[in-house]
């Protein structure tokens, strides 16, 4: 006879009474006589040796083993019924089997009570994700005007000015809890336009103007890092946002986050979306941190963020004019000695149709060709080589673009 003793557990008795099921850990039954049970309640324990002969009563407190064999997210809860997502499936279950049910939570079964149970926190970002002592998975800056500011952003005075005072005026009331400056306060503002043309330079310099903590959020990084895990990752976001006097939230392509949904939308598309609609609308509007987001496609975010009270501010980017190449060349050259008016004036009209960060490849590869050179600072050379160098990516964009545009046009 083994004396090697699995525990089990009762899991219900025979008409006749005269025998019980017993269920082991790994799933496993069996079928024992029931006067060889010190007790045959269903749901109480006992330890059975190996061939079964011999059945022992369980220490008093003795309890199932928590095992993560069944893990799910509570997708909706309503009257006696429950869905619950495991393992990309969706299951009904009974809305009581569910310990304090929350949508968007993650639970375990508990087998020995038939319950499914919360997860802790640590073990719901584990099943996340990422580690729990990384629930908070944004960087925060504090930025002040000497950061930069306003002085650092060229061609977009108006833009940033106007900007700044709307966001101060957010500032205000979220302190205050009413408008002092008599504006009315705005939740956020929509960048969009070409690749290039300064959305996130405004961006930090609007933080840096008002000094804000900025957190910046990337779109692919979010949904691709932590999926399944954006709605819950969102609420912290606005919660961790709600901690700062003065924070705005970036959303760099937002494209990627607030997706136009549809009837063939991904089912995590349509959660996430409406996660950040519902946050963004549960929020107080005098409380609520400024949000501002950026997309290169415009018509791939979903409408509901551009009615009013979620994105108020609308504010398009264009690649810059002669005049503006101007501003933002003389911006962006402040530190140069050999950046004369006379060279800034002949970059800006030499670089047509160039974006603001194509114009500031001239400074990058500028400041490359006085390292390789040991030169102790940046000549007109070096600016030279500079514009050449950018000049050359510039045309090989352009003609990345006419090869696409030709070949869609062809498609068509």
């Amino acid at each position: 006879m083994s004396n090697y003793f699995n525990l089990a557990r009762v899991h219900s008795v025979a008409i006749d009474a005269d025998y019980v099921w017993v269920e082991f850990p790994n799933g496993s039954m069996a079928v024992l006589e029931a006067s060889d049970l010190p007790s045959s309640e269903p749901g109480s324990f006992v330890h059975v040796s190996n061939d079964l002969s011999v059945v022992l009563a369980a220490p008093a407190g003795a309890a199932w083993p928590r095992q993560f064999r069944i893990i799910g997210t509570l997708r909706h809860t309503e009257g006696e019924r429950s869905l619950l997502e495991i393992a990309s499936q969706l299951k009904a279950v009974e809305a009581e089997s569910i310990e304090s049910p929350n949508v968007g939570e993650s639970y375990w079964f508990d087998e020995s009570a038939r319950m499914w149970r919360p997860l802790t926190q640590a073990e719901s970002n584990v099943v996340a994700g990422f580690d729990a002592e990384d629930s908070m998975p944004f960087a925060v800056e504090s930025l002040k005007p000497e950061d930069g500011g306003a002085a650092a952003v060229g061609g977009l005075t108006e833009r940033i000015t106007e900007l700044t005072r709307l966001v101060l005026a957010s500032f205000d009331a979220r302190a205050t809890g009413s408008t002092a400056s008599g504006l009315k306060p705005i939740s956020g503002a929509m960048f969009f336009g070409p690749a290039g043309t300064g959305k996130t330079h405004l961006a930090r310099s609007v933080a840096q103007e008002t000094n804000a903590q900025l957190i910046t959020v990337n779109g692919p990084e979010l949904v691709s890092k932590w999926v399944g895990a954006t709605e819950r990752v969102l609420r912290d976001l606005f919660a961790h946002a709600d901690k700062y006097p003065r924070s705005i939230i970036f959303f760099d392509e937002f494209d990627t986050i607030g997706a136009r949904r549809s009837p063939e939308s991904h089912d995590f598309v349509n959660r996430q979306v409406g996660q950040l609609l519902a946050t963004m609308d549960g929020a107080n509007r005098t409380k609520r941190p400024f949000v501002i987001a950026s997309t290169n496609r415009l018509e791939d975010v979903d409408e509901a963020f551009l009615r009013p009270g979620r994105f108020d501010y609308t504010m398009e980017f264009t690649v810059p004019k002669q005049a503006e190449r101007l501003d933002i060349i003389r911006a962006q050259s402040r530190s140069i000695a050999a950046a004369t008016p006379a060279v800034i004036a002949w970059l800006a009209s030499a670089s047509n149709a160039w974006t603001p960060a194509e114009l500031g490849l001239i400074w990058t590869e500028a400041e490359a060709g006085q390292r390789a050179a040991g030169a102790p600072s940046i000549t007109k050379e070096h600016i030279a080589l500079g514009y050449e160098k950018a000049r050359a990516q510039h045309s090989a964009i352009e003609r990345t673009r006419d090869a696409w545009a030709l070949e869609e046009a062809q498609r068509a």
